[in-house]
């Protein structure tokens, strides 16, 4: 929970231990609810319910939901409103604090007994035979809830982590595998989630002994005012609570510690029960998730697999290359194996302020020194392979296997001696994500051939014509590349030396670095903009003024395209809603949307906005990157202050909330002149085409325009798509998938609408951060509420979708079957979290 936004070494702490996931508007303060693609994925894992039987559960988990949303609209939201009550205000007075507390045990247990229903129906749904299956699957979501985020999160996560679905999910082609450890695997469940509901209370339980603590020091009901007023004061609360907190947060340590046991045991027994290549993807599995500092890498071992499974290697080869596999493994777990005992030793020291932990110079040497060690050990073996197998098939392989990435299993090898072409075509055929409309890139590029192309078609010129544009594009190109390409060489360099290792191995902003990258930037997009100008002067000279309007248009889109990024403060910033991003002018006037006789009207009124846009665009893009530049510098000088893990002075806090308060607002005000003017223009060219054609216009407009809201890993149209593509469909079939995209495209068009928010107005309050910070936290579950409702319709249409396909053609739709476990990582109504 935030019950502390008073001080920035707590914002710091509080930040990471609330950022659970959030669904439906929970606003991370209790547990989301299951979701489709978490349902999905638990059942699949742990009870593997026929199609039949799915039909009753998705029954159930409607009516789950329904429970969840009254529970949201009620009690969570009164406790937000608590929450949200004490946020930014000071040290809360203790009864509010503590009936804060209270009041997040009792909807935990709500939410609890709500999903306690869901999974008892699910078990009469399926029968006795699979009880034990549900059981498991229900205890699965406790340990979730438990484990996932809060407290916990920053007290050490990645060691309070949940082995069973990583290891069930990692042998899910080899089921005589799980066979042999699943009894292992239940009784480990059994015991960790016993550890899991005491973590959950004891972290929750931490903040109240922080707060007591705090009270006992002379903190209480200290305003937000009077830490301002009074920096000396506010220090002392700082150094307190920082000491407060970590004394806290012992308890979650301490089971943090024997849940990291309890997985080092469980992984010593289940790979005591194996042999040969499951023992080392099991090894794999767990050092990656188990000890993920150590960076455990299995590309040499998949390199020598795939080598022997080559056939125009001939068998004396093959048998070198086993005698050098067997000495790099064993030469390579010696050093694995020391860096675990190492990464022990180090995370037996992490608390809520230093999570990683941490153990000292020694420690921290040793472990440089074993890192180091590792790294000789793939160079002798690369310098052994290569004269073996020839260089360029060496870096072939090598790029091949970091292309088919290792996800599903460490130890996936590739077919070595397939040819380019094969490769490209496998590797086209896999994708499985849905092309945008458009691609609004936003590199810092030439104007490429396509844009040529796109010119010469609007403008209609004959073979001739075409022919001198193209040989001035070549000149133009052969200019950039002399003058510009070099500058952003440069820039790439100076990207690398922002951050310098210090003597004691830790990392740190290099300012003079920084500031000469942005300086670098800023002097590359200049010539940029300045080369294209030239260009457009001399096509205008050649080609007459018949022509300007084609070319003011070119002129404006790449005006519009080249702005940088502006990096942000705190990751994206307060956008406040999903930020429009610019959209190529040139592609959304050659969209299909706009019928051919109305494009010469909405090209018109598109340059007649151009020559006083284009300027003013200019100005603006050069003072965002210049307030870039000061956020970042901002942001380092700031961040100096927690290098050494000392509190931050209460003075230049304060300080800082001003400054940054300034740069955000200056920021907001940039985006949004330069958004209003890109608006005005692209509502002049809808206005230029038939009405009829305006929501589509509008829709394709959205799609580019809004990214974060159309570029959705979840949606189910790729798979609808591909699926009623299938030849062999029956007319039943393809009734029903028509049925299904009719209903799911009004239905996720209608959600995608409802997320857009153009120009939201800023908050009322822009000085004040604490204001701020509620108002989007506020504006950012709302949206949240309509996003996890879309997320949850695509999953169901892919469900559908599912149910409609016999299982020979769902092979034939890539991703389909496998669709909840592609989204691990992917975010359902709030920022990233992995489904297990």
């Amino acid at each position: 929970m935030r019950v502390m936004h008073v001080v920035a070494a707590l914002l710091v702490a509080i930040a990471c231990a609330c950022a659970p996931a959030r669904g439906q508007g929970t606003s991370g303060a209790v547990p989301e609810p299951i979701s489709t693609t978490e349902l999905h994925d638990l059942l699949r894992r742990y009870v593997a319910p026929t199609r039949e039987e799915w039909d009753a559960i998705e029954g159930l988990h409607d009516d789950y939901r329904a429970s969840f949303k009254q529970l949201r609209e009620g009690d969570i939201e009164k406790l937000l409103e608590s929450q949200r009550a004490i946020e930014g205000t000071g040290f809360p007075r203790r009864d509010k604090f503590e009936k804060l507390i209270r009041d997040t045990e009792r909807v935990t247990k709500r939410i609890g007994e709500i999903d306690g229903t869901l999974f008892e129906g699910i078990a009469v749904v399926v029968g006795e035979d699979k009880r034990q299956g549900v059981t498991r699957a229900a205890n699965a979501r406790l340990r979730q809830r438990e484990l996932r985020g809060g407290s916990m999160s920053a007290m050490g996560m990645m060691n309070a982590t949940d082995m069973s679905p990583i290891v069930i999910d990692s042998f899910a082609d080899a089921p005589e595998v799980l066979a042999t450890i699943t009894p292992d695997l239940i009784d480990y469940e059994e015991r960790l989630t016993a550890s899991a509901k005491g973590a959950g209370e004891d972290a929750l339980s931490m903040w109240t002994d922080m707060f007591r603590e705090l009270e006992k020091a002379g903190f209480a009901e200290m305003t937000e005012e009077d830490m301002r007023n009074n920096p000396e004061r506010m220090t002392a609360l700082m150094e307190t609570a920082q000491r407060a907190m970590q004394e806290a947060g012992k308890k979650v340590q301490k089971r943090v510690q024997a849940i990291r046991e309890l997985n080092d045991r469980t992984y010593r027994g289940l790979s005591a029960k194996l042999t040969g290549d499951p023992q080392r993807r099991l090894r794999a599995v767990y050092l990656r998730r188990a000890h993920p500092m150590i960076g455990y890498d299995t590309s040499f071992e998949r390199l020598f697999a795939s080598l022997e499974k080559s056939a125009t290697i001939s068998p004396e080869l093959k048998e070198r290359l086993r005698v050098e596999r067997t000495n790099f493994v064993q030469a390579n777990d010696a050093i694995i194996d020391q860096l675990v005992k190492l990464d022990n030793e180090r995370t037996e020291s992490s608390d809520l302020f230093n999570p990683f932990g941490g153990g000292g110079e020694e420690l921290q040497k040793k472990l440089q020194e074993l890192q180091t060690k590792r790294a000789e050990l793939q160079e002798r073996t690369a310098s052994t392979l290569r004269p073996m197998v020839g260089d360029e098939r060496y870096d072939r392989i090598f790029q091949r296997l970091a292309m088919a990435g290792d996800s599903a299993n460490p130890f996936a090898t590739i077919d070595v001696d397939a040819t380019d072409e094969a490769v490209a075509e496998a590797a086209a055929h896999e994708a499985s994500v849905e092309a945008t409309v458009f691609d609004a890139g936003r590199s810092l590029s030439p104007l490429d051939v396509g844009m040529i192309q796109l010119m010469s078609g609007s403008m209609n010129l004959d073979a001739g014509m075409k022919s001198t544009l193209e040989t001035m594009h070549a000149d133009y190109q052969k200019t950039w590349t002399d003058s510009i390409a070099p500058l952003l060489e440069e820039v790439a360099k100076q990207e690398g030396n922002q951050w310098t290792r210090s003597e004691d191995g830790s990392m740190r902003w290099n300012a003079e670095a920084i500031s000469a990258h942005a300086a670098k930037q800023r002097e590359a997009v200049a010539k940029a903009l300045d080369l294209d100008e030239a260009f457009f002067a001399d096509v205008l000279k050649v080609l007459g003024e018949s022509h300007a309007n084609e070319i003011l248009v070119v002129r404006l889109d790449r005006v519009t395209m080249m702005r940088q990024l502006r990096p942000d403060l705190f990751g994206s910033g307060f956008a406040f809603g999903d930020e429009e991003v610019a959209v190529p002018i040139m592609t959304i006037l050659s969209h299909e949307s706009i019928p051919d006789d109305a494009r010469p009207a909405a090209r018109a009124a598109v340059a007649a906005a151009a020559a006083t846009a284009i300027p003013r665009l200019r100005e603006l893009d050069v003072a965002a990157m210049e307030n870039a530049t000061q956020t970042q510098n901002l942001g380092m000088s700031w961040g100096v202050q927690f290098q050494d893990g000392q509190p931050p002075d209460a003075a230049a806090m304060a300080k800082f909330q001003e400054e940054s308060m300034k740069l955000q607002t200056k920021a907001e005000e940039l985006r949004r002149e330069r958004q209003k003017i890109m608006t005005s223009i692209f509502e002049a060219m809808k206005s230029a085409i038939p009405e009829a054609n305006r929501d589509a216009f509008q829709l394709a407009y959205d799609k580019a325009a809004f990214p974060s809201i159309f570029n959705d890993p979840r949606t189910a149209l790729p798979f609808l798509d591909r699926a009623s593509a299938l030849p062999d469909l029956t007319p039943d079939q393809r009734a029903r998938l028509d049925s299904v995209r009719a209903e799911y495209e009004r239905d996720y068009f209608d959600a995608c609408r409802r997320m857009v928010r153009r120009n939201p107005s800023p908050p009322k309050a822009s000085n004040d951060p604490s204001a701020v910070y509620r108002e989007y936290a506020a504006r950012q579950n709302e949206r949240m509420k309509v996003q996890f409702e879309r997320d949850e319709r695509s999953a169901r249409a892919v469900s559908q979708v599912r149910r409609v396909l016999t299982d020979e053609q769902i092979k034939q739709v890539p991703g389909l079957g496998e669709y909840e476990q592609n989204l691990k990582g992917q975010s359902n109504g709030g920022f990233p979290y992995p489904l297990e």
